[in-house]
């Protein structure tokens, strides 16, 4: 009879260090996402401070770190992060090329909570769980390769509010880019045009709603950016082949 693998968890704990350089290896790996400052990371064996440019990561970035890899480290003084250590990183994550990572906003919400859980009360059993759930969360994570960063302040604002739809010039300027080459360049990162890009965070945000609140159908389709509700009805049954009642149900 076979048995399903034990589940990942992560060991997690809160760090902050100073602006005097650090390094080492561990035997495990390990994933550092920072709450709050900047960390300068460098991955391998050349020193932080001779010609190598490191990584500088804040809210919203991370790093993965093999086990038997040797990172080189400083941080502001009033940097504080996340550390999480694990046997192996998530399948999903475990053979990307490139270590650094993008954080969604939700999943950096989880971490600023676990600091506050981990600051407040030693309770084994719920850190256990908190582990899990990083882990479940960290495979969904994204490689920062595929993120230009002009096309990630496109994508910033597109999520900040799903009930606007504002026009390809607006979104242009915010890249710094023609509107061509904003255009062309959005779909080499995201593989979809604006529009189709946008309208899948409308109907994952729809979903969610509809899942995780009582707001009648009408209230969700404004908050995605429709003024009419059937319209609305019908782009959500296109998407998922069923009605928002019906998932609702």
């Amino acid at each position: 009879m076979k048995h399903d693998p034990k589940p990942l968890c992560a060991r997690l704990s809160i760090r902050s260090y100073g602006p005097k350089p650090r390094a080492h290896t561990h035997d495990f790996c390990q994933v550092v996402i920072p709450l709050h400052g900047v960390i300068e990371l460098l991955l391998g064996q050349a020193d932080i401070h001779e010609g190598q440019k490191a990584e500088r990561l804040g809210p919203g970035k991370g790093a993965l770190i093999q086990s038997g890899v040797m990172h080189r480290f400083l941080a502001d003084a009033k940097a504080c992060f996340i550390v999480a250590d694990l046997d192996s990183l998530p399948l999903e994550l475990e053979s990307r090329s490139d270590p650094f990572i993008d954080i969604s906003d939700s999943f950096l919400s989880y971490c600023l909570f676990i600091e506050q859980q981990l600051n407040s009360e030693l309770n084994q059993t719920l850190e256990q769980s908190m582990g899990l759930l990083f882990v479940q969360l960290l495979a969904q994570q994204s490689s920062s390769s595929k993120r230009d960063s002009r096309i990630q302040k496109a994508l910033e604002y597109l999520a900040q509010d799903l009930s606007h739809t504002p026009e390809l010039k607006q979104l242009a300027s915010i890249a710094c880019l023609s509107v061509s080459q904003y255009k062309n360049l959005f779909r080499q990162v995201t593989g979809l045009s604006t529009g189709q890009y946008l309208l899948k965070l409308r109907m994952e945000k729809a979903r969610a709603l509809l899942a995780h609140t009582d707001y009648p159908v009408g209230i969700i389709a404004n908050k995605v950016g429709y003024q009419d509700a059937s319209a609305f009805s019908r782009r959500f049954a296109d998407f998922f082949d069923q009605s928002p009642r019906d998932y609702r149900r």
